[in-house]
């Protein structure tokens, strides 16, 4: 049953574009969430760092490092290794001060995470709706720069899933305003796959 689950999920996997993907681009750089101890979030004579709380630095670094986890076990096909390492981040990114750190980052690729999971063990409505809940994610400053991960959008809308994947794109105007995103729904409206390109892998570690 463990072989067909993990087959499963890598098919899933498979039909989301990633593999492929990954295999093509070996050399793209990925983003890395904001680092707050960086000396660039400085603010004059107090440093924004000194405004979080050390506890929630370490949650959040928790938090991240669990979305890491749990794309590469999605990838090497275990399921529930990659749901309990999503959802203990989703349940760290809940103390997180959105406004101080990248708390947006976190749920937007737990949910994504969970929605593969989903879609592997054929829970279509649940993949949608972790697909929306990855497109309502609060403000991030990674999302803003590099925008969303599309690689479940990809997956679903592969299966005929339009409707979500055009009310996630809409979600995701909110924090990427960006022209290749119009464009990606118009596409989408029109009945074409469109090419997400490097958007299948941002935030996948390799």
């Amino acid at each position: 049953m463990r072989c067909r689950t993990r087959h499963v999920l890598f098919l899933s996997v498979l039909s989301s574009g990633l593999v492929p993907t990954i295999a093509a681009t070996q050399d793209l750089l990925q983003p890395e969430p904001p680092n707050f101890q960086d000396d660039r979030f400085a603010d004059g004579p107090r440093s924004r760092q000194d405004h979080i709380n050390s506890s929630q630095v370490a949650s959040y670094e928790r938090a991240v490092s669990l979305c890491d986890l749990g794309w590469r076990a999605l990838l090497s096909g275990e399921a529930a290794t990659a749901e309990r390492y999503a959802n203990e981040a989703l349940r760290l990114s809940a103390s997180l001060n959105p406004a101080l750190l990248d708390q947006g980052y976190i749920v937007h690729h737990s949910n994504l995470i969970l929605g593969h999971v989903a879609l592997a063990r054929g829970n279509k409505d649940e993949a949608r709706s972790r697909l929306i809940a990855a497109g309502r994610t609060r403000d991030s400053a990674t999302l803003r720069s590099f925008g969303p991960n599309m690689s479940l959008a990809n997956a679903l809308l592969r299966q005929g899933h339009v409707d979500t994947v055009i009310e996630f794109i809409d979600l995701c105007a909110d924090f990427w305003p960006q022209e290749k995103l119009s464009a990606w729904r118009n596409e989408v409206l029109a009945g074409e796959m469109p090419d997400f390109g490097p958007n299948l892998l941002y935030g996948i570690p390799r």
